[in-house]
């Protein structure tokens, strides 16, 4: 039950950090797009 508990919640932290780094990606190309 235990694990099974961090697994859930270590998954939800993977999705978090992926969301966080595709924003960057997304405002660093935005950025890019804008000077250009």
């Amino acid at each position: 039950m235990k694990e099974e508990k961090e697994t859930r919640y270590r998954n939800k932290m993977m999705e978090y950090h992926d969301r966080k780094a595709i924003d960057r990606k997304l405002t660093i190309i935005s950025k890019k797009v804008i000077s250009l």
